[in-house]
């Protein structure tokens, strides 16, 4: 009888992962687009090209990947981060307008 219950137990629990689980995602998801000017004073950025695939009301994360000092010393630490300075700041901003490569 014990055996019996945890066998349903176990087949429910499996038909329900099953019914909620995840859908399949294909193609692109993300669009990447390196920044070559930021300007703060009028909230807009620079873009090297046109972003093709970027609408007013989207959402984008502006992020500084590069900047941090390393330890560039001939020795065991080389490569170590010794000041992150500004790397790793990030911003989640709304598009507002789209000028050829000017976004803001």
């Amino acid at each position: 009888m014990v055996f019996r219950r945890m066998f349903m137990l176990m087949a429910f629990s499996c038909i329900t992962i099953i019914t909620f689980g995840q859908s399949v995602i294909t193609g692109v998801i993300n669009n990447y687009w390196e920044v070559y000017s930021v300007d703060f004073c009028n909230n807009r950025v620079s873009l090297p090209v046109i972003a093709t695939g970027l609408a007013t009301g989207n959402k984008v994360l502006l992020i500084q990947m590069t900047g941090a000092a390393i330890d560039t010393s001939d020795a065991i630490t080389y490569g170590t981060v010794t000041d992150y300075l500004k790397s790793g700041n990030y911003e989640l901003l709304t598009v507002s307008n789209i000028s050829n490569n000017i976004i803001t």
